[in-house]
């Protein structure tokens, strides 16, 4: 999420949140998207990003709407990557946005397309443990023992990032323990989780008890405090870089892909309910409400500078009533609609430094006068 450092200055920006048809998928504006595409229809598969067309952006978030309406502009459910060649599905599954995976297959996708290295959307789906995605590419005939460039199946994707669940579905769906990569390895080979490895039928065998010395004397143990209730974040070191450390150290923190940090509530792999989300070192954070892995309900959004938006979220941008406190003075109040102030009042610092008091209304500033102090 961008800074708020200068709302002056970003309040034009958030006006026209939805320039491209990418800002318009990230944000959710449907109204904007049609507008964008029936402006220019052509938008809808030839705006690339890094390779990745709108509908591949969509499947990444799990924005179906979205992904509708580029489907209805005539963008082809089997659309490729520019690099990776692979597919909206292949992100859908990836990212286990079920509800746009289970439009693309309505729509036609392919369920077993192949990416430039082989992999299918079941191959990712399985090495991320999303059951709920790989159940809706089973019954749409996906293959599951579709080999890779490398010769791995669905079933040595799961079991060599030990996702049981997973490992178990995919032998109830037929998969074949015995199939044999190019480096000559069945999945269960690539499995080192005791419970996986249960999965496949191995029991494990206890090693042998070394032998036993003599027991010394136990030295005396201090009766142990009573656990001291959970702290909140702000008050976790004096620093940014020193919350960030007592963050990390805390066992039941999480660590993401993109080296990101969470503590809270999981389900099904993703943030539900209660949590804190560390976005980067400065200690910038997310402290709230979750729902299916994002932002939803009332949250505190805290930057590096240590301005405050707190309000009310919906699909992991602010959507409801809130107010931004700025960290050099004045608040604000008023109403956020898909990630963008719409009607507002309250005080600001300007650059100078002095107090004012500013009302917005669809975004845009509308008045604004020195605070006599």
């Amino acid at each position: 999420m961008k800074k708020l450092t200068a709302l002056l200055c970003l309040l034009p920006a958030l006006a026209s949140a939805a320039s491209t048809v990418f800002d318009a998928v990230a944000s959710n504006d449907i109204s904007a998207l049609r507008a964008l595409l029936k402006s220019d229809p052509a938008a809808a598969t030839n705006a690339v990003k890094s390779g990745m067309t709108p509908l591949h952006y969509a499947a990444n978030l799990d924005r179906q709407e979205a992904a509708y309406q580029l489907l209805k502009a005539g963008v082809s459910p089997d659309i490729v990557h520019a690099t990776s060649k692979t597919t909206p599905l292949h992100w859908a599954a990836d990212a286990n946005s079920v509800d746009v995976l289970r439009l693309l297959i309505k729509s036609g996708a392919t369920v077993d397309a192949r990416a430039n290295n082989g992999l299918t959307p079941l191959h990712l789906a399985a090495r991320k443990g999303s059951t709920e995605s790989m159940v809706r590419l089973l019954d749409a005939k996906a293959d599951p023992n579709g080999a890779d460039s490398a010769g791995n199946t669905p079933l040595h994707a799961a079991a060599a990032k030990n996702q049981t669940a997973a490992v178990a579905l995919l032998l109830k769906r037929r998969a074949n323990p015995d199939a044999v990569n190019s480096a000559g390895q069945r999945p269960a080979d690539l499995a080192s989780d005791p419970a996986t490895r249960t999965a496949f039928g191995i029991a494990e065998t206890p090693a042998a008890p070394a032998a036993a010395s003599p027991a010394a004397a136990p030295a005396p143990v201090p009766a142990a405090a009573p656990a001291a209730p959970a702290t909140p974040f702000d008050a976790l070191g004096q620093t940014a870089a020193e919350r960030y450390a007592a963050f990390a150290a805390d066992p039941a923190t999480v660590r993401l892909a993109d080296n990101t940090l969470y503590r809270g509530g999981l389900s099904h792999g993703r943030f539900e309910g209660y949590g804190v989300h560390v976005v980067n070192a400065d200690g910038e954070r997310y402290e709230g409400a979750f729902r299916h892995g994002r932002r939803d309900g009332r949250g505190r959004y805290v930057y590096a500078n240590g301005d405050v938006l707190e309000c009310e979220w919906d699909d992991d941008v602010p959507d409801g009533a809130g107010s931004f406190e700025f960290a050099t003075g004045g608040t604000i109040r008023g109403i956020w609609k898909n990630g963008v102030l719409k009607d507002a009042s309250g005080t600001f610092s300007t650059v100078s430094g002095s107090q004012n008091y500013g009302v917005w209304q669809n975004g845009v500033l509308v008045s604004s006068q020195p605070v006599s102090r």
